[in-house]
């Protein structure tokens, strides 16, 4: 009840839309690799199989039926990966129109379930930099930047939220921020998060995205962006988490950006095939530029 009382509260127009979108099966939903193949030639090579699909651009797939991943056409080839389509606009939000050289940096703070912080450093080949404006196009497709991007990826297991343990002292161009929280907006595809939370969860996860925040925008060059986002549709882990940095950080700008993505279902909100981009998770998406202090 805690879970809905809040959603009441925070979401008086929508909450029940929300919830109904959370209690529905979601689809299975690829991104396409396009470095290896056209989201053309693996929507024919799913149509050779008998598996109906709707390609969305640029390279989102949501198989109707959802089959054994392994039996998709090109696993084996690396041609996909499983990824919501909220998700699959972090790359693209932090990247489109920021102007990196042959020298760029870009770190990515990941995180699973049971195990330890990840922080991944992503840097450009200097001999493979006339590539850059190609393969930069490509990124755009692509939440898995070192895939698409000719760069050499550095990985790093520790704690995000104490740069002094792990990084070399040179500044990021930019930084994506996937910061832990509820999973509030995942429910549709783990159901147990809904019984596994308290509602003092919030408050005690926001404390954590709040320390990797501060612990990370020094890290980044003016000029730089940095992307936060959460899979949730609590305002204390998506919008007020931003706000609060902002008062506290002069020197960070905010970019306009997708900010608040709530659960969409197309089973629940009788969405056409034609439109199953709505068909999503629920992600909070925030762009800061950082300024000169």
């Amino acid at each position: 009840m805690w879970w809905i009382e809040r959603l009441q509260a925070e979401q008086p127009q929508r909450w029940q839309s929300i919830l109904q979108a959370s209690n529905t099966q979601a689809p299975l939903t690829l991104r396409v690799n396009l470095r290896k193949t056209s989201l053309a030639a693996f929507a024919d090579a799913l149509a050779l199989a008998g598996m109906a699909a709707q390609t969305v651009a640029p390279a989102t797939v949501y198989l109707e039926r959802a089959v054994a991943v392994t039996r998709v056409p090109g696993y084996a080839q690396g041609w996909f990966s499983v990824q919501d389509a909220a998700a699959q606009r972090a790359a693209p939000l932090l990247l489109d129109g920021l102007v990196l050289g042959p020298e760029s940096r870009v770190l990515g703070r990941l995180r699973r379930p049971g195990r330890q912080d990840r922080a991944i450093c992503w840097k450009s080949h200097p001999r493979r930099s006339p590539r850059w404006s190609k393969t930069r196009r490509v990124c755009r497709a692509s939440m898995r930047i070192c895939s698409a991007w000719s760069l050499q990826a550095h990985v790093l297991t520790g704690d995000a939220g104490d740069p002094a343990a792990w990084w070399d002292g040179q500044l990021f161009d930019a930084v994506l921020l996937d910061a832990p929280c509820t999973a509030s907006g995942i429910v549709r595809r783990h159901p147990d998060v809904r019984w596994l939370r308290r509602e003092a969860d919030i408050a005690q996860l926001a404390q954590s995205q709040k320390r990797l925040l501060d612990a990370l925008w020094p890290l980044l060059r003016v000029g730089g962006r940095l992307l936060y986002c959460t899979c949730s549709v609590f305002a204390q882990e998506g919008p007020l988490q931003l706000q609060a940095f902002q008062a506290r950080h002069r020197d960070a700008r905010a970019l306009p950006a997708d900010g608040s993505l709530w659960p969409r279902s197309a089973e629940a909100d009788s969405i056409v095939l034609d439109n199953a981009a709505y068909d999503h998770d629920g992600f909070f998406y925030g762009l800061l530029e950082k300024h000169p202090a």
